[in-house]
Order: structure tokens, then sequence, then C-alpha cells
């Protein structure tokens, strides 16, 4: 054994005796996050990845990688204007997870709009079945809607009668807040992994 082997060897004992065994790998799984401009996708993404820049909304598409204490999500965000909003189902295959940030407090028309592209979006056969997240943001404002209103208006029982779904409130630029909504997205994700892993060894 050479003189780099026995230090490198040296170091790994070193780190299991004081640091423990290297934690397991969390497992990873990608989403893509849609909305019309202005719902606050980019901001809740860049405090997700504690980005300190300028935030600047997405025209076309970005990923990112989101860490989290028990699995890392790669996020394809979409520009949600107008114009761009008509090529979203170029970016649907491949994703196991869908997360649809509205703005709480917009105007109707524009409540309206969203609500259109979100039924739109899950009908897709790209995107059947897979975990949905619906993200209201802005619930600070005085006009935002509530939770049961967005539910209602966006005929989530019936157009996710086939899929796991949640939806919470946040706000886009406190990370706990963003974080704990997206809680019961990440258990759904980490149920499918479970359980996909405990086929494979059948």
């Amino acid at each position: 054994m050479s003189k780099s082997e026995v230090v490198g060897s040296d170091k790994q004992c070193y780190r299991r005796i004081f640091y423990g065994p290297r934690p397991p790998p969390r497992p990873s799984f990608s989403a893509i996050c849609i909305g019309i401009t202005g719902a606050g996708k980019s901001t809740i993404l860049a405090v997700l990845c504690s980005e300190k820049d300028e935030i600047i909304p997405t025209k076309g598409f970005s990923i990112k990688d989101v860490a989290f204490d028990n699995a890392i999500l790669h996020v394809k965000e979409i520009g949600g204007s107008e114009t761009f909003r008509k090529y979203w189902n170029k970016y649907y295959r491949g994703v196991q997870g869908v997360i649809f940030v509205v703005d709480s407090s917009c105007d109707e028309d524009t409540f309206n709009i969203a609500s259109e592209e979100f039924r739109n979006a899950l009908m897709d056969p790209e995107l059947a079945g897979l975990p949905l997240l619906v993200l209201l943001n802005s619930i600070d404002q005085s006009k935002a809607r509530s939770v049961e209103e967005v539910t209602k208006a966006f005929n989530i029982d019936e157009l996710c009668s086939e899929r796991k779904w949640s939806i919470r409130s946040c706000y886009a630029t406190d990370v706990d807040s963003v974080k704990f909504a997206f809680r019961p997205f990440l258990e759904t994700m980490l149920e499918q992994y479970d359980n996909t892993t405990e086929n494979n060894r059948l």
C-alpha cells in the first residue's frame, strides 16, 4: 500500500470515529414549476436556493436544484407569459411532479386565466397522475384568496381525483413558510420512491 493510500485510509477511519458514517444519499426527483407571470415562481425558487441576487422573472425556462433535508428537487421553472404558456407542454416529458404557483391576491381576470391554464396543464397526458402542489403566494395581502376559495374555483377536487395533491399558502420571501408548504408534496414523492424501491427488490 502506498503512502497516499495509507493517509486516505487514516482520514476515512478518523471521519468514521469522530463524525460517524456518511449519511445515505438523498433521493432526487424532477418537477415542473408553472404559473402565469407574476405568480411568484422565480422568487419562491430563489428563496429556496438561498440566492441573494436581484430576482428577475423567468422569460423562458430555468433549472434549479433545490435541496431539502430529505430529498433534492430538480425543478424546471417555465415562464408564464401569454406568449410562452403555449409551449409549456414541451417541457412536461419526464417530470415526476407538478408545482403550480398562484398569486392569491391577483385581480379577477388574472385569476381566471390562472384557473384556465391550470386546467389545461393537468389535462395533458404527460402530467396524468403525477403528484401536484398548488402554492398560493401573497397570502399576506388584504385581497388574498383562501385555500378553500382557490380549491373550489380551480375545481381541484374533480380535476385531481386520480392523483395525490396538496394546496398550501405561503409567503414567497419567507423560506420557512415555503419549505413547510412543500412538505406534503415531498412526502408523496418519497412515498412513491419507497414503493418503487421496494417493488424492485421483490
